[in-house]
């Protein structure tokens, strides 16, 4: 009789043995399980910043071409303009001075 109960208790201390083990193995899993998901939560949010860095930095090329070529073809318009301007001062001003003398009846 006291060889059963003791294989009893034997077998009550094993099965308590083995229930601290799965549980240890089971926060161990838990643990394990959250860090994985933080690093992989950190993984996209490392992805996500490299990614819109990349965005940021092309939409700043595009931008700065874009005013380069704007700037460009305005410096073009003003040449343009002042090209034109030293072609025909003289003979704006000649009818500009002559529409002024003829409205006022100047000789």
């Amino acid at each position: 009789m006291e060889s059963s109960l003791r294989s009893v208790i034997n077998a009550d201390k094993e099965a308590q043995r083995r229930i601290d083990d799965a549980s240890e193995q089971s926060i161990k899993l838990i643990a394990s399980a959250k860090a994985e998901e933080e690093n992989m939560i950190s993984q996209a949010v490392e992805n996500a910043e490299k990614e819109l860095s990349q965005l940021t930095e092309s939409a700043r090329m595009a931008a700065e071409k874009r005013l380069s070529e704007i700037s460009d073809a305005r410096d073009r318009k003003m040449k343009e303009m002042r090209e034109a301007f030293s072609v025909n001062r003289e003979k704006w001003e000649n009818e500009i001075f002559t529409a002024v003398r003829d409205t006022f009846g100047i000789e």
